[in-house]
């Protein structure tokens, strides 16, 4: 919040684990499914994350990280003034969002927590799904879920919000 405040940065990206530190092989009460020769967080957490016991600990550090991270985050901009009945937050916008979706390395339903109104840009305290109810697709592995917008319309609109024009981030399809 102080290197924003001080205009030592525009933008910070940052990739948090709260797994990481707190992976323990011992908590869990069932075996792997696959993988039985890793015993990472990787191979047995998320790749197993179907079983009961992965999916409470993948839940209560998500809400962890959601907590005591992100909410944080927002809270102390929200706080901080940049002008008279101005914050911080009013002025930027803070994502939150996952790797996955409803199941490990599933780019589909991921979810999107924005706060902030990025100068004006976004109008701020609304949910919004975008979800096509109307439209099926299926998966490589036959499973069913409802269509929607990918997410790089997301982030283009953050480019956009950030003052970029198309040019600066999309790709041209000509030849080089």
């Amino acid at each position: 919040v102080n290197a924003f405040l001080c205009g030592t940065t525009r933008m910070v990206v940052r990739t948090m684990s709260s797994l990481r530190d707190q992976w323990d092989p011992t908590i869990f009460n069932t075996p792997s499914q696959s993988e039985t020769q890793r015993t990472d967080a990787h191979g047995m957490l998320f790749h197993n994350h179907t079983l009961q016991d992965r999916q409470t600990h993948l839940l209560q550090s998500q809400r962890f990280f959601f907590q005591y991270g992100y909410m944080d985050l927002v809270r102390r901009m929200s706080q901080a003034q940049v002008l008279p009945g101005v914050t911080l937050l009013d002025q930027s916008l803070v994502h939150w969002s996952s790797e996955s979706g409803p199941s490990t390395h599933d780019a589909k339903s991921v979810p999107a927590i924005i706060a902030g109104g990025a100068g004006g840009y976004f109008q701020t305290g609304r949910y919004v799904d975008y979800t096509n109810r109307t439209r099926n697709v299926r998966g490589r592995w036959g499973n069913m879920w409802k269509a929607g917008l990918p997410q790089n319309r997301l982030l283009a609109n953050f480019a956009l919000a950030m003052g970029l024009s198309p040019s600066d981030y999309e790709l041209s399809d000509a030849a080089y």
